[in-house]
C-alpha cells in the first residue's frame, strides 16, 4: 500500500500545452505518457478546449470538485457531473470541453488497451463497511479527509489524497469505525491482460 498526499504532487503541462495537470500515479512507474500502461491524474477545467489525442488508450473522466462541465466526445455531447455517472471514451477519438459551471478539477483514468483495462466507480462506504478489491491494482482517492483501514492499520487521509494497492497488498479496505458520515471516494480497478 502507497499513502499519495495531493498536496505534494508537482503540477505539469499538458501533452497539447492548453493546461496542467497533477500525476496521481503512472504505471510502470519509470513510464512517461509515450508508454504508460496506465496513468492516473487531476486536472483544472477552466477554458474550452480540446483533449490531447492517445490512440489505443481507454479514458475515463469523474469529478473530484466543481460543479459540471459539458464535453463533446466525437459527435455525442456529454455532461460531467460532480459525483455524477464517470464518461468513457476512447483516447484516440476527437474530445473537447465545451464549456465548465466554473473551474471543475477532473479525475482522468487511463490505460493502454494492449496491456490494461480498468473500471472506474463513485463508491460510498458506511461506517464500518467493508470494500472488497477486485484488480490487481486499486487506486482510491477520497473526495474529503478521512479515516480507512487497511489490513488493521488506520490510515488517515486529507482531501483529495489517494491510496495505491498492488498485487501482494491485502484486499479489504474498511472505513474506520470512528466516522460520523459516510465516505465518497473514486475508486480505480486496474485489470492485466
Amino acid at each position: 500500500m502507497e499513502l499519495i498526499k495531493y498536496s505534494t504532487l508537482n503540477e505539469e503541462p499538458w501533452k497539447n500545452g492548453l493546461g496542467t495537470t497533477r500525476q496521481i500515479v503512472i504505471w510502470p512507474l519509470d513510464a512517461d505518457l509515450s508508454n504508460f500502461e496506465w496513468r492516473v491524474s487531476a486536472a483544472a477545467i477552466i477554458f474550452p478546449g480540446s483533449f490531447s489525442h492517445y490512440p489505443g488508450v481507454s479514458r475515463s473522466l469523474s469529478v473530484l470538485s466543481g460543479k459540471s462541465a459539458e464535453l463533446k466526445l466525437g459527435e455525442a455531447q456529454k455532461r460531467l457531473a460532480f459525483q455524477g455517472p464517470v464518461v468513457t471514451f476512447d483516447g484516440g477519438d476527437h474530445a473537447e470541453v465545451l464549456s465548465a459551471d466554473g473551474p471543475v478539477l477532473d479525475y482522468n483514468v487511463m490505460s493502454r488497451d494492449a496491456s490494461v483495462s480498468h473500471e472506474l466507480a463513485c463508491v460510498t462506504l458506511k461506517n464500518g463497511e467493508v470494500y472488497n478489491r477486485k484488480g490487481d491494482f486499486t487506486l482510491i482517492t477520497v473526495f474529503e479527509g478521512c479515516k480507512l483501514v487497511f489490513e488493521g492499520d488506520v490510515v488517515t487521509l486529507a482531501e483529495y489524497d489517494s491510496v495505491l494497492f498492488k498485487e501482494r497488498d491485502g484486499a479489504d479496505i474498511v472505513l474506520t469505525g470512528e466516522a460520523e458520515k459516510d465516505v465518497c471516494m473514486l475508486v480505480t480497478e486496474v485489470y492485466k491482460k
